[in-house]
């Protein structure tokens, strides 16, 4: 008898495969998950509140990332306090514009 020279799949690819996509789904729900978190402070705050809509907030890596504008320099710099406030402890690079 000779053995068949079919080659089969490798399995511990597709285990590989869903491994990184269980990790990419729980990492961008975390990052979701971060995000909301700012949202609702910047919402709880009455001043903040007012420019909020306008404000950008992303995550690049574990950085926290804002854009936009706010009315005065300590509006914009209430921000990186709220965001604390909330338990949010990655570097935060506020880009947002004074004016």
């Amino acid at each position: 008898m000779q053995q068949s020279s079919t080659s089969q799949p490798d399995a511990s690819f597709a285990v590989q495969a869903d491994s990184h996509r269980n990790t990419s789904d729980r990492e961008s729900s975390q990052e979701t998950a971060v995000i909301k978190r700012i949202r609702f402070a910047f919402s709880t705050n009455p001043k903040v509140r007012a420019f909020s809509a306008g404000l950008q907030v992303s995550l690049e890596g574990s950085r926290i990332v804002l854009q936009g504008q706010a009315p005065s320099e300590a509006d914009r710099q209430s921000l990186t306090a709220l965001i604390r406030q909330a338990g949010v402890l990655g570097q935060i690079c506020n880009h947002v514009l004074v004016g």
